[in-house]
Protein backbone atom coordinates (compact mmCIF):
# COMPACT_ATOMS: atom_id res chain seq x y z
CA UNK A 1 0.00 0.00 0.00
CA UNK A 2 1.27 3.46 -0.81
CA UNK A 3 2.15 6.00 1.87
CA UNK A 4 -0.73 8.27 0.80
CA UNK A 5 -3.19 5.39 1.34
CA UNK A 6 -1.85 4.79 4.83
CA UNK A 7 -2.16 8.50 5.56
CA UNK A 8 -5.80 8.46 4.40
CA UNK A 9 -6.58 5.42 6.59
CA UNK A 10 -4.86 7.05 9.57
CA UNK A 11 -6.91 10.20 8.99
CA UNK A 12 -10.16 8.22 8.95
CA UNK A 13 -9.22 6.38 12.14
CA UNK A 14 -8.33 9.63 13.86
CA UNK A 15 -11.75 11.12 13.10
CA UNK A 16 -13.61 7.92 14.03
CA UNK A 17 -11.89 7.46 17.37
CA UNK A 18 -12.58 9.68 20.36
CA UNK A 19 -9.74 11.98 21.33
CA UNK A 20 -7.32 10.51 23.81
CA UNK A 21 -8.26 11.47 27.31
CA UNK A 22 -5.60 11.88 29.90
CA UNK A 23 -5.87 12.51 33.58
CA UNK A 24 -3.67 15.01 35.31
CA UNK A 25 -0.65 13.19 36.66
CA UNK A 26 -0.60 12.50 40.38
CA UNK A 27 1.63 15.09 42.00
CA UNK A 28 4.40 13.67 44.17
CA UNK A 29 3.95 14.55 47.81
CA UNK A 30 5.81 13.95 51.05
CA UNK A 31 4.18 12.66 54.20
CA UNK A 32 5.83 14.14 57.26
CA UNK A 33 5.97 12.19 60.53
CA UNK A 34 3.15 9.92 59.29
CA UNK A 35 0.81 12.73 60.29
CA UNK A 36 0.54 15.29 57.49
CA UNK A 37 1.34 16.36 53.95
CA UNK A 38 2.74 19.78 54.84
CA UNK A 39 3.13 21.17 51.31
CA UNK A 40 0.33 22.11 48.96
CA UNK A 41 -0.08 19.70 46.04
CA UNK A 42 -0.24 22.69 43.69
CA UNK A 43 2.18 25.04 45.41
CA UNK A 44 -0.72 27.41 46.11
CA UNK A 45 -3.49 27.85 48.64
CA UNK A 46 -6.87 26.59 47.52
CA UNK A 47 -10.11 28.55 47.27
CA UNK A 48 -12.45 27.90 50.22
CA UNK A 49 -15.61 28.70 48.23
CA UNK A 50 -14.67 26.17 45.56
CA UNK A 51 -13.82 23.77 48.37
CA UNK A 52 -17.30 24.12 49.83
CA UNK A 53 -18.81 23.24 46.46
CA UNK A 54 -16.58 20.17 46.25
CA UNK A 55 -17.46 19.21 49.84
CA UNK A 56 -21.16 18.96 49.05
CA UNK A 57 -20.87 17.66 45.47
CA UNK A 58 -22.08 14.20 44.61
CA UNK A 59 -20.45 11.99 43.51
CA UNK A 60 -17.13 13.88 43.48
CA UNK A 61 -16.55 14.12 47.21
CA UNK A 62 -19.99 13.95 48.78
CA UNK A 63 -18.57 14.54 52.26
CA UNK A 64 -21.96 15.17 53.93
CA UNK A 65 -22.88 11.53 53.33
CA UNK A 66 -20.52 10.63 56.18
CA UNK A 67 -19.59 13.88 57.94
CA UNK A 68 -21.64 16.59 59.53
CA UNK A 69 -20.79 20.25 59.27
CA UNK A 70 -23.24 23.11 59.82
CA UNK A 71 -22.75 24.66 56.38
CA UNK A 72 -23.32 21.43 54.46
CA UNK A 73 -26.48 19.84 53.13
CA UNK A 74 -28.11 16.90 54.91
CA UNK A 75 -26.79 13.43 55.49
CA UNK A 76 -26.68 11.43 58.67
CA UNK A 77 -23.10 11.61 59.94
CA UNK A 78 -21.32 8.25 60.01
CA UNK A 79 -17.83 9.69 60.22
CA UNK A 80 -16.49 12.35 62.57
CA UNK A 81 -18.27 15.68 62.71
CA UNK A 82 -16.10 18.20 60.85
CA UNK A 83 -17.40 21.24 62.71
CA UNK A 84 -14.32 23.19 63.80
CA UNK A 85 -11.93 20.76 62.08
CA UNK A 86 -9.66 23.65 61.04
CA UNK A 87 -9.16 24.46 64.72
CA UNK A 88 -8.22 20.86 65.55
CA UNK A 89 -6.07 19.81 62.60
CA UNK A 90 -3.37 21.50 60.56
CA UNK A 91 -3.97 21.98 56.86
CA UNK A 92 -1.30 19.30 56.31
CA UNK A 93 -3.22 16.79 58.42
CA UNK A 94 -6.47 17.63 56.61
CA UNK A 95 -4.64 17.16 53.30
CA UNK A 96 -3.41 13.72 54.39
CA UNK A 97 -6.94 12.68 55.45
CA UNK A 98 -8.16 13.56 51.94
CA UNK A 99 -5.20 12.11 50.01
CA UNK A 100 -4.26 8.98 51.97
CA UNK A 101 -6.38 8.48 55.11
CA UNK A 102 -5.13 4.91 55.54
CA UNK A 103 -1.76 6.34 56.61
CA UNK A 104 -3.42 7.93 59.64
CA UNK A 105 -5.79 5.09 60.36
CA UNK A 106 -5.29 1.81 58.46
CA UNK A 107 -8.80 0.56 59.26
CA UNK A 108 -10.60 3.76 58.26
CA UNK A 109 -13.66 3.46 56.04
CA UNK A 110 -12.76 6.87 54.57
CA UNK A 111 -11.68 6.53 50.94
CA UNK A 112 -8.62 8.21 49.51
CA UNK A 113 -9.60 10.87 46.99
CA UNK A 114 -6.24 11.30 45.27
CA UNK A 115 -5.13 8.07 43.65
CA UNK A 116 -4.73 7.04 40.02
CA UNK A 117 -7.52 5.03 38.44
CA UNK A 118 -10.40 6.44 40.48
CA UNK A 119 -12.13 8.09 37.52
CA UNK A 120 -14.08 5.54 35.51
CA UNK A 121 -16.17 6.00 32.43
CA UNK A 122 -14.57 6.97 29.16
CA UNK A 123 -16.80 10.06 28.95
CA UNK A 124 -15.00 11.57 31.94
CA UNK A 125 -12.37 14.01 30.64
CA UNK A 126 -10.14 12.98 33.55
CA UNK A 127 -10.63 9.24 32.93
CA UNK A 128 -8.14 7.15 34.87
CA UNK A 129 -7.19 9.96 37.21
CA UNK A 130 -7.91 10.62 40.86
CA UNK A 131 -11.38 11.38 42.19
CA UNK A 132 -10.17 14.91 42.97
CA UNK A 133 -7.50 16.86 41.13
CA UNK A 134 -4.60 18.40 43.06
CA UNK A 135 -6.31 21.81 42.79
CA UNK A 136 -9.59 20.38 44.09
CA UNK A 137 -7.78 18.78 47.03
CA UNK A 138 -6.30 22.17 47.86
CA UNK A 139 -9.70 23.87 47.56
CA UNK A 140 -11.17 21.29 49.95
CA UNK A 141 -8.24 21.74 52.35
CA UNK A 142 -8.81 25.53 52.29
CA UNK A 143 -12.52 25.10 53.03
CA UNK A 144 -12.04 22.63 55.85
CA UNK A 145 -9.13 24.62 57.33
CA UNK A 146 -11.45 27.64 57.54
CA UNK A 147 -13.90 25.65 59.70
CA UNK A 148 -12.55 26.83 63.04
CA UNK A 149 -15.77 27.44 64.99
CA UNK A 150 -16.86 25.46 68.02
CA UNK A 151 -16.65 21.75 67.55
Amino acid sequence: MRASSWAAIAGLLATAMPPAQAADPIVAYTISDASEIPESLTGATGDPESGRAIFVSEPRAGCPACHGIPTSAGGAPQGPDLTGVGGRLTSGAIRLWIVAPEVLRPDTPMPAFYAAGQRIGAEDPLYGGPALTAAEVEDLVAYLSAQTGPG
